[in-house]
């Protein structure tokens, strides 16, 4: 069992001084709408309970009230939202065709942020799959790494349609167990 942290009043855990950068976002998943912390810093995660639970909130108000009440250093932009409904709709019936690289790489991210510390089964089966991981982000078309002029379609095997899905159910009832009640 880990040992159970204390929040300072900087916002961080332990004594250490938090350099944490929150930004807000939303999430749809199982007809539910609500709002998250998610930070960055040498590891990307989410505000969590003390109890681990992903802290959620019913509105922009509610998440910016918690998030000046708790010093934390909140990016002012609107938030990003994520449709884990439409992930869990095309894992019910998954189709390489159905395989938009962007929206999937997003959720992939985020369902490893969401999946911190050792026991994170969909971080166990994360790394397990980076050549699938690999297809999206390049999918994506980035022009960091894409040349002018070019672009790539990724091809999916069926074999690698079944380990994403795999992968995505794994993720979203990870999620499922984490999530807390909305934060009145």
């Amino acid at each position: 069992m880990r040992p159970q942290l204390k929040r300072g009043p900087l916002g961080c855990y332990g004594s250490a001084v938090s350099n944490r950068l929150y930004s807000l976002c939303g999430l749809q998943f199982e007809g539910r709408r609500v709002l998250f912390l998610w930070f960055t810093n040498d590891q990307d995660g989410v505000e969590q309970t003390p109890g681990g639970a992903i802290l959620t909130f019913p509105d922009q108000d509610a998440a910016l009230t918690y998030a000046r009440s708790h010093l934390l250093d909140l990016e002012a932009e609107p938030p990003i939202w994520y449709d884990l409904d439409a992930i869990a709709r095309w894992c019910d019936t998954p189709d390489a065709t159905g395989i938009d690289c962007d929206t999937f790489l997003r959720a992939w991210n985020l369902l490893g942020d969401l999946g911190v510390g050792p026991d994170s089964i969909f971080r166990g089966a994360d790394r397990r799959a980076t050549p699938i991981y690999d297809k999206l982000f390049f999918g994506n078309n980035l022009p960091s790494v894409t040349p002018p002029g070019d672009s790539y379609v990724p091809a999916w095997s069926d074999a690698e349609v079944v380990e994403l899905t795999r992968l995505f159910r794994l993720g979203l009832a990870e999620l499922k167990g984490r999530l807390s009640p909305v934060a009145a």
